[in-house]
C-alpha cells in the first residue's frame, strides 16, 4: 500500500514520457491487445504488471494497467508486492498516466467540475488527445501530485482509487495504512488464535479470516469505516463480493481486536 510520492530528486533524472512510446504504437492494435489481455485472471495480470514495471517494459505495463481498469480494479489495488519508486520521474509519469486512465474510464461525469480545459482534455478515449493533455499537465514532473489533484478537483474517493494522484491528507492516510499494517495483522492474528479450532473452524478458516479482516481494515481506512463503502472497496481489492451487513459485523470484530493498538495518524 506504500504510495509513490513526489520528490525533487526525480527532477534530475532523464525524463522519457510514456506518451512518446504510446504514440509509436498503432492505437487500434493497442486497443485490441488490451481487450484480449483483459480476459486474463486478475492475479495473473497483477503479477505480470509487477514484472513489467520492474523490468522497465512501459508499454507492456500500460496494456496490463488498461486491462485491470477494464476489469474494474483501481490503481491502488494493483501493487500488493511491488512498490513503485518515489524518485523515478518516469515511473511517476507512468503512475500518473495509469491513474488518469482509470479516472477517464470511471469518472467521466467529473469533467463538469474541472475548471481548466487542458485538464478536461484528459477525459477522452482518443489516445493521442489524452497523451497531449497528460504531457501538458504532468509538465515533465515539475507539477506535484497535490497541485494536479487540486486542479482536477478530485474528490476523496477518487484519490483513494489512485496510486500517485493524491493530496497530502490522502497521501498521509496511505502512509498510515502502510505504517500500521504489521501491527494490525498481528492483533488480528492474536484475536483469531484465541478461537478454538474444530471441524467447523479449522486452521485454514483462521488464515482465510485473517486475510479477509486485514483487507477489510485496509479498505475501512479509505471509507471512514462505512460498511457499504468498505464492502465495495473490499470487492475491488479482492474480487470477492460482500454485503454491508457482513462488512458491518466484521468491522466490529476488527475494532475489538485492534483496540489496544495506538493507531495515531
Amino acid at each position: 500500500m506504500t504510495p509513490a510520492a513526489s520528490s525533487s530528486k526525480s527532477l534530475g533524472a532523464a525524463f522519457s514520457p510514456l506518451s512518446a512510446l504510446l504514440r509509436a504504437e498503432d492505437a487500434d492494435k493497442l486497443s485490441s491487445i488490451i481487450r484480449a489481455v483483459a480476459n486474463c485472471d486478475r492475479l495473473e495480470l497483477v503479477d505480470r504488471l509487477a514484472q513489467s514495471m520492474s523490468r522497465g517494459k512501459r508499454v507492456q505495463a500500460y496494456v496490463l494497467n488498461a486491462a485491470l481498469t477494464a476489469k474494474g480494479i483501481p490503481p491502488v489495488f494493483r501493487y500488493p508486492d511491488f512498490y513503485p519508486s518515489a524518485d523515478d520521474v518516469n515511473q511517476k509519469n507512468d503512475l500518473f498516466m495509469y491513474d488518469m486512465q482509470w479516472l477517464e474510464r470511471t469518472c467521466g461525469f467529473h469533467v463538469k467540475k474541472i475548471r481548466f480545459a487542458r485538464y478536461r482534455d484528459m477525459f477522452t478515449p482518443i489516445l493521442t488527445k489524452f497523451c497531449n493533455a497528460a504531457d501538458y499537465v504532468f509538465y515533465e514532473g515539475r507539477r506535484p501530485a497535490w497541485r494536479i489533484v487540486a486542479s482536477l478537483a478530485l474528490e476523496e474517493d477518487m484519490q483513494h482509487d489512485c496510486m500517485w494522484l493524491r493530496s497530502e491528507p490522502i497521501k498521509k492516510k496511505h502512509e498510515f495504512i502502510s505504517h500500521y499494517e504489521g501491527a494490525v495483522k498481528r492483533a488480528l492474528k492474536a484475536d483469531l488464535d484465541r478461537v478454538t479450532r474444530s471441524s467447523i473452524f479449522t486452521e485454514d478458516d483462521a488464515k482465510n479470516s485473517l486475510e479477509r479482516r486485514f483487507a477489510l481494515w485496509v479498505c475501512s481506512q479509505m471509507t471512514h469505516g462505512k460498511p457499504t463503502a468498505t464492502a465495495k472497496r473490499y470487492e475491488q481489492m479482492t474480487g470477492q463480493s460482500m454485503n454491508r451487513h457482513i462488512a458491518f459485523s466484521q468491522l466490529k470484530k476488527i475494532k475489538i481486536a485492534t483496540k489496544k493498538i495506538s493507531l495515531r495518524p
